[in-house]
């Protein structure tokens, strides 16, 4: 081999070694199990939206991982992460999108502070229930933010700070307007995602809950803790606005994706709800995806 050919192969190989691989994690449940308490959503019907977004966005479909209704429980979802988190290589793209109930849940550590003091968030994955039952169910299948803190920082150091990860969650920690009961669901019915129904873990049960304390992500939500998340014609509102976007999302900056996303949403649905971004100010400013 010559001295031409063997550094056009070298530099191949090194250039295909530094290649970002855009990876996801798309979690939508809708049929919650009756025995949890939780009311029929649509957030199952979110997870062909999103896969095709992606697609249309530079994702290859084997590196889409998606859980959907019985396959997102607690275990499965904790499991998908410890995949995503195993394949990831430096300089990897991460999107992780869940679509479902969302529940607030007595902070069990205590590190909550202003409006949010003595209250977690948490996702809802198939096999939670909505009420403290003794003995029984104290909320060890929820999927609580200081949990979701400690696996993404998990995440952020194996892609490294070169990679991006970006979280969508497409449900409600608080609610207080109408919600569609039974197996039926109306596109005219503004259904929501989420319970007024704070989760209350009793003083007296010790819950040990690892938190790494760290954001170094960004993270797009449906709406402030204290609002409601409707879905919009058999969809998560957030989820339909990402999904139909004018330009693609390597286009975006997070902040200018959340201006986008906020003037869909509010023309979309005729109640209070202000989606919202987190994250350093440094990704924020950035683009969503490379």
């Amino acid at each position: 081999m010559s001295r031409v050919a063997l550094f056009l192969t070298f530099f191949v190989l090194s250039v295909l070694s530094v290649c970002a691989t855009p990876r996801a994690m798309v979690i939508g449940i809708g049929d919650y199990p009756a025995s949890g308490g939780w009311h029929k959503i649509n957030g199952d019907k979110d997870v062909p939206l999103v896969t095709d977004m992606l697609l249309r966005n530079g994702f290859d479909r084997k590196n889409i991982l998606t859980l959907v209704n019985e396959q997102a429980t607690k275990t499965n979802i904790l499991r998908t992460f410890h995949l995503l988190t195993r394949d990831a290589a430096k300089g990897d793209v991460i999107y992780i999108h869940f679509s479902g109930h969302g529940q607030r849940i007595t902070d069990l550590n205590g590190d909550e502070k202003g409006p949010d003091q003595g209250w977690d968030e948490a996702w809802i994955p198939y096999d939670a229930a909505k009420i403290y039952e003794e003995n029984v169910y104290w909320g060890q299948n929820h999927l609580i933010d200081d949990e979701l803190n400690t696996y993404l920082t998990r995440l952020r150091r194996k892609v490294g700070k070169e990679g991006v990860i970006v979280v969508v969650a497409d449900a409600c920690h608080s609610s207080g307007g109408t919600r569609a009961h039974g197996d039926t669901i109306s596109e005219d019915m503004w259904i929501e995602r989420g319970s007024s129904d704070y989760f209350i873990v009793p003083p007296s049960v010790e819950v040990a809950v690892d938190c790494a304390n760290t954001e170094d992500w960004i993270f797009f939500s449906a709406c402030l803790s204290t609002q409601t998340n409707y879905e919009y014609r058999g969809n998560g509102s957030l989820t339909w606005s990402l999904c139909h976007l004018p330009e693609p999302l390597s286009a975006y900056t997070a902040v200018g994706l959340l201006e986008q996303v906020r003037a869909t949403v509010k023309k979309l649905i005729p109640f209070l709800q202000v989606p919202q971004l987190d994250g350093p100010e440094n990704l924020l400013t950035g683009k969503v995806l490379p």
